[in-house]
């Protein structure tokens, strides 16, 4: 083999090595890279801040209603009547919906999700992986907090194992959300008979409204719980080790179909939808003709 410019292998693997000579070769130089990085300046603090505040208590009533009042009068601000601000706050008070942390809430009332696999899968296992130092500790404790709320439990018995990987929050400057790359898994789902909406075909039933609102889902997707039957399959591992979700994860198949669906539902069986109220995932839009409608 020693004469041998070059070995092609067939495999099934996402990842190989390659040795010095050929990084070089590519313009890579690894022993300058390990160098700068050896004379760089580490970081010891975490720079990184959860993207939503986490809290173990049960809601803070009092800060809640500070917080609709402030949302209540910026609408007058936008100009909704200041001789109804009361009637308003009325209906935001009407239900004990309003959260400005997420907390140890138990899950909605929805029938919990369950995936369901093409016939023969095996479980699949992502190889561990590494992170950066303020990465790992955000993660660590970001898993902590999860964990905590019940929102996810260890578990090293599992056979199944995604990959969990730090991602920066658009938007917003130096926040960190974790997102579980479940590309792999994804390939066995049988999806569901579904698809999401299509916004341009249903934006017209907001034309010419005279009052419209946007209300926007805090941790949507951890509202919803996941069944037993598939919490070990969105397993993902971090360096802390491997954690098992109670509720529904982003980026899992259909997991953005059982949302939109389940929400539409509920508005349905109100009479709401596209009369009143369009859904997109996370994100409602209210809509009406007249304060009252509104109301």
């Amino acid at each position: 083999m020693r004469k041998v410019t070059c070995i092609i292998t067939e495999t099934e693997e996402d990842e190989f090595l390659l040795g010095r000579l050929t990084l070089k070769a590519l313009g890579i130089d690894v022993e300058g890279q390990l160098s700068a990085l050896a004379n760089k300046e580490i970081v010891d603090f975490d720079p990184f801040e959860s993207e939503t505040p986490m809290s173990f208590d049960p809601p803070d009533k009092k800060k809640n209603i500070a917080q609709l009042c402030e949302l209540i009068n910026e609408a007058v601000a936008n100009g909704f009547p200041a001789e109804r601000k009361r009637e308003l706050f009325e209906v935001v008070m009407r239900y004990d919906i309003w959260r400005i942390a997420i907390g140890n809430d138990p899950p909605s009332k929805i029938e919990p999700f369950v995936i369901q696999f093409k016939e023969g899968t095996l479980p699949i296992r992502c190889r561990p992986r590494t992170y950066a130092p303020a990465e790992r500790e955000w993660m660590k404790a970001f898993n902590e907090s999860l964990v905590k709320l019940g929102w996810v439990y260890r578990n090293e018995a599992s056979r199944w194992a995604s990959p969990a990987r730090p991602v920066k929050n658009p938007g917003k400057t130096g926040g960190l959300r974790q997102a579980v790359d479940f590309r792999r898994p994804n390939t066995q789902v049988l999806p569901v008979a579904g698809s999401m909406p299509s916004l341009s075909t249903r934006l017209h039933h907001t034309k010419n409204k005279k009052h419209r609102q946007t209300v926007d889902f805090l941790k949507s997707f951890w509202q919803m719980a996941l069944a037993k039957v598939s919490q070990e399959s969105q397993s993902y591992m971090t360096e802390d080790g491997v954690f098992t979700p109670t509720r529904l994860q982003q980026g899992s198949v259909d997991s953005s179909i059982h949302f939109q669906q389940s929400i539409e539902k509920i508005i349905r069986e109100a009479n709401l939808l596209y009369e009143h109220v369009l859904a997109w995932i996370d994100d409602l839009l209210i809509y009406a003709d007249t304060i009252d409608e509104f109301l």
